[in-house]
């Protein structure tokens, strides 16, 4: 019997000086065999540091993934030049992103891979939602960068920006990123699932965006078409749903986060997900898993 404990949307750069060492005593307290966190551990210039602390103070393994805000003011390559490099020099930090199937135990696998909202749930076309990613994470469009340096006063500076952020170029821009990432998930899964659950009877997938509109939840309800398309990914969604069909004496179970709301479904009988719940400042331990 081995235990695991799930962390998710943690956000360790929102904590007060001594909150760090608090949330780690907590998770201490547990005799834990291995850690599993589900993405937005901090932003670019802190995730580094965080998940080297992390190391520093537990003992068992810590298998992760990233989320959207773990890029928050860097960009996706240099974010994980940095992931890599600690990853490699480490002997307990796993990126899932570069790792094939993990091996829980002999009947239990795990396999994960950052993802990405691919607005194809919901309405993306007619969608004004504008989330904090597509202004801070510098792949989405360089122009915020280059009119937050200039001249302009700095109200000229914020229409400028919101201008050029609701035009149709910069939202067909933003989707054609979205789902390029969100394509290399499901590469990864092509990759790495069926193999997986040819090896073991239950696999675990780790992911940041949930992958299902069930598990999209906004205010105590499934989120609206202007919500989805930016919160789910339909498109690892449904090559979860079409591999899983071809194993049905197999059974996989996706954790994910980035929605803050707590949600369960399941999807097939043999394909459940858990979103986690999660508030800023208060990072909570979700899920023990007794394997």
């Amino acid at each position: 019997m081995k235990e695991i404990i799930w962390l998710s949307d943690i956000h360790l750069n929102l904590l007060p000086n001594n909150g760090v060492a608090t949330f780690v005593e907590i998770i201490k307290k547990r005799s834990s065999d291995a850690i599993w966190i589900s993405g937005d551990i901090a932003e670019a210039d802190s995730v580094v540091d965080f998940l080297s602390i992390m190391e520093s103070e537990f003992k068992q393994p810590i298998n992760f993934v990233l989320g959207n805000h773990d890029y928050y003011l860097g960009f996706f390559n240099e974010v994980r030049s940095k992931i890599r490099k600690l990853c490699s020099e480490s002997g307990r930090l796993c990126w899932l992103n570069d790792s094939d199937v993990v091996e829980v135990t002999n009947e239990v696998g795990l396999i994960g891979h950052d993802s990405w909202a691919d607005g194809r749930f919901g309405d993306y076309k007619n969608s004004e939602l504008l989330l904090n990613d597509y202004f801070v994470i510098w792949d989405f469009n360089l122009f915020v960068r280059k009119v937050a340096s200039g001249k302009q006063s700095f109200p000229g500076r914020i229409k400028n920006i919101l201008s050029h952020f609701t035009s149709t170029e910069a939202k067909q821009s933003r989707l054609l990123k979205m789902q390029t990432l969100a394509e290399e998930a499901v590469q990864h899964l092509e990759k790495h699932l069926s193999d997986a659950l040819k090896k073991y009877k239950q696999v675990f997938f780790l992911t940041h965006v949930p992958p299902f509109r069930e598990a999209c939840w906004h205010q105590g309800k499934i989120s609206d078409d202007k919500g989805l398309p930016h919160f789910s990914c339909k498109l690892v969604g449904d090559t979860l749903i079409h591999i899983m069909k071809q194993h049905p004496n197999r059974h996989l179970t996706v954790l994910c986060g980035h929605t803050h709301y707590q949600a369960e479904a399941k999807i097939l009988d043999n394909l459940q997900v858990f979103a986690a719940q999660a508030e800023y400042g208060i990072p909570e331990l979700q899920k023990i898993f007794k394997l």
